[in-house]
């Protein structure tokens, strides 16, 4: 069913609906699939389409990056990863608002979400956008998953493009390095070398670069909240190091999912 929506200014956003149904990300037809729902909110000023899975703590941290208000990381922070995974998704449904939502699956479009008691309002003054997460078994989660018609998406808005490790250790430090020279500034600080790749950006996105103290470490996330964007080193669990090894890590994220209000490290 194709859904009409018009918005004009009128000292603010007024969205007209016209329609009906329980809109779901990709399509909701499908069975019900007994599945907890571990998160469900419906918000407005979230601009993201998510449909991803989530099988990491590292992945939960990347996720609240789409809703950096909200605090999505340390609700969904004590999930088992080793017995389960969580499917997210994020979507716009216009004026549409439901109070709960369904896990459904279908041959083709996998996993999908439909939403629940939907109370559909002919005017509302900002579009909803509905958050929904629910844990399943690990076992019925494969990596080949399809979720709402596609591969699973990226956990989080952050998409790291280059990690090395320095050949000493330094302070860590934060900088924008969307352009040419300030990655060639960032870069010439770092001590053997410094960083591999990262220099270039799309359209629409900006570039961050860290210095971080970890041990063992593999590759890290960036943890964007209302307030900071802030590296976490991951991989490496469980290792001890004699002293505290250094990382340059550089971000890449789209500048419509970096908060006005957030400082650099």
């Amino acid at each position: 069913m194709v859904v009409a929506v018009a918005c004009v200014a009128a000292g603010a956003v007024a969205c007209a609906r016209s329609g009906g149904g329980d809109p779901g990300p990709g399509g909701s037809e499908g069975t019900r699939v007994d599945a907890a729902l571990v998160h469900f909110e419906v918000t407005t000023g979230v601009r993201a389409d998510v449909r991803t899975v989530l099988r990491s703590r590292a992945d939960v941290t990347a996720f609240a990056g789409w809703a950096p208000v909200h605090d999505l990381e340390a609700e969904l922070d004590g999930r088992d990863f080793r017995s389960e995974a969580l499917i997210a998704f994020i979507w716009n449904t216009s004026c549409a608002r439901g109070r709960s939502a369904d896990l459904t699956h279908a041959p083709g479009t996998g996993y999908s979400a439909r939403l629940l008691d939907v109370s559909d309002h002919m005017e509302c003054y900002a579009p909803y956008t509905t958050v929904a997460v629910f844990a399943l078994p690990r076992s019925r989660v494969p990596r080949d998953v399809r979720v709402g018609g596609a591969p699973p998406g990226p956990p989080g808005p952050a998409e790291q493009v280059a990690f090395s490790r320095l050949e000493r250790a330094v302070r860590p430090r934060a900088a924008e390095v969307t352009q040419p020279d300030q990655f060639r500034a960032f870069d010439e600080g770092l001590p053997g070398g410094g960083l591999e790749g990262g220099a270039g950006t799309g359209a629409g996105s900006r570039l961050f670069a860290y210095v971080v103290t970890g041990c063992r470490n593999t590759a890290a996330v960036l943890r964007i909240t209302a307030e900071t964007m802030t590296p976490v080193p991951v991989g490496g669990e469980g290792a001890r190091c004699v002293a505290p090894e250094s990382y340059a890590v550089v971000f890449e994220i789209p500048a419509a999912n970096v908060p006005r209000t957030a400082t650099i490290g």
